[in-house]
């Protein structure tokens, strides 16, 4: 009927008919004589095969994010589903009919709880991939931003450099100020020279009152920090060392500042009393003075430049090596920490990744629940005959062969009795030849020392009574 209707040979039919009754783990010999049992056990198998290529699909999407590679995903993914479709084959058939009826007992779930515990692992295992799948373009778009997070934390990883490279910019930026004031001061000194020494002993005298204040704040710092170094030290049973040690630094810092403040105020004091006294002759100096100042800064800057260059030239090398690391996180274990981003900030796709893991879980466990509620068949009952005939054969051969282990026993057993009175009539004889040949021996003795003693007594027999 269904070959009419679809078109399909029969015999192609035929074959997957048995293709789908052997993955359901059945005798294939024993179900052609059960035939009204087949569509029970096809479901189980079409169960089987369809989570198999679901499972090759999984592990292929899998290694293809894994390796980027198609021969290597197609290769792996045949693998990945044939294994699974061995492990859910063995699962079903090692798992009986049960207790034999519709109702699932304890005892049932008891016997059938490290098969349900694997199934469990395995609808996980194939979900997982299926679910990075189903989810592709929001898991790219996460993924985009996880790669721009990875990248500033590898940029801002190299904090040496980028702090080198800013101090090198503000170096620049200063000596650039610094040569753009000398040339200011230079071209008011040269076009107004009266004018500018009284713009020059204004400013130097605001400089002076500026450098004084600043002189006096660093001078009351650095007394603050040497009265606390002092009261540390002498209780310094209440403090830890790193106290004392951070005590001593601050004073240290506050000492140098002062040091610093001192000499600039010193500095602007001596050339502002300078200025006052030489007048235009110390203009004339300031003026010399001033533009060596210039040769000197503008070199001092082109130098300062080509370093900051060298350094933007690295900067660029880093940032796209870091970029080009950056933009390889995209491999399998980036899509899971972008799933598991996603289903945390996310409670409805959250919902939906769990929805998607219960069903192949239920998938995997569908098999043995259906055993487990199916009553007992005569596909079960002939099963069982076989199994007994099998078993009472063997253990006829096992009592036939112990009879006739028993049998070579016993008939050794008795040869071995048979020797073994055939040695000792053997020995017997031969004691009893060899007491007679004592015995004979002996009463040859005998008359021979009786017949010397005669011929003794005749020769001599005084000596033969003497001897009484």
């Amino acid at each position: 009927m269904i070959s009419r209707i679809l078109n399909i040979p029969k015999t192609i039919l035929k074959k997957i008919d048995l293709l789908f009754l052997w993955s359901s783990g059945i005798h294939l010999e024993i179900i052609e004589k059960t035939p009204h049992e087949k569509s029970k056990y096809f479901g189980i198998g079409g169960t089987i095969i369809f989570t198999a290529l679901m499972a090759s699909l999984a592990g292929g999407y899998a290694f293809f994010t894994a390796f980027k590679s198609i021969n290597l995903s197609i290769f792996f993914g045949i693998f990945w589903g044939a294994l699974i479709f061995n492990l859910d084959r063995y699962i079903v058939s090692t798992f009986g009919v049960g207790d034999g009826k519709k109702t699932i007992s304890l005892q049932e779930i008891k016997e059938a709880l490290p098969r349900i515990v694997m199934a469990v692992i395995l609808g996980i295992v194939i979900a997982t991939p299926l679910e990075l799948k189903i989810f592709e373009k929001e898991i790219e778009v996460e993924i985009e931003k996880m790669k721009d997070e990875n990248y500033q934390k590898l940029v801002q990883a190299d904090t040496i450099f980028f702090q080198d490279k800013a101090d090198q910019e503000k170096l620049v930026t200063t000596n650039k100020n610094e040569l753009e004031q000398l040339k200011r001061h230079l071209e008011k000194a040269q076009k107004a020279p009266p004018d500018y020494i009284t713009i020059q002993i204004n400013e130097l005298e605001e400089e002076c009152k500026r450098l004084y204040t600043d002189y006096k704040e660093k001078q009351i710092s650095k007394n603050k920090a040497q009265r606390n170094l002092y009261y540390a030290r002498q209780n310094e049973d209440n403090y830890s060392k790193k106290e004392l040690k951070r005590y001593l630094m601050l004073f240290s810092i506050a000492t140098t500042n002062f040091n610093n403040s001192d000499n600039t105020y010193k500095e602007a004091n001596s050339r502002l009393n300078n200025l006052k006294s030489k007048g235009n002759k110390f203009i004339e100096e300031g003026i010399k003075k001033t533009k060596e100042d210039i040769i000197k800064k503008e070199a001092e800057l082109e130098k300062e430049e080509k370093t900051l260059d060298l350094l933007r030239i690295e900067e660029k090398t880093k940032k796209r090596q870091k970029s080009d690391v950056a933009k390889r996180y995209d491999g399998f274990a980036a899509h899971l920490e972008a799933m598991d981003r996603l289903t945390k900030n996310n409670a409805k796709l959250n919902a939906a990744s769990w929805l998607i893991t219960l069903l192949f879980i239920f998938i995997e466990i569908a098999p043995i629940l259906f055993k487990m509620m199916t009553e007992r068949g005569s596909y079960d009952d002939y099963l069982d005959r076989v199994k007994y005939d099998i078993l009472v054969r063997q253990r006829q051969k096992q009592s036939d062969l112990n009879d006739e282990v028993n049998m070579q026993v016993k008939a050794h057993s008795e040869k071995m009795e048979q020797q073994l009175n055939a040695e000792i009539a053997a020995n017997e004889e031969l004691l009893r030849k060899i007491a007679d040949a004592q015995a004979e021996i002996t009463e040859l003795a005998i008359q021979e020392w009786k017949k010397k003693k005669l011929e003794e007594i005749k020769k001599d027999p005084s000596k033969v009574i003497k001897s009484f």
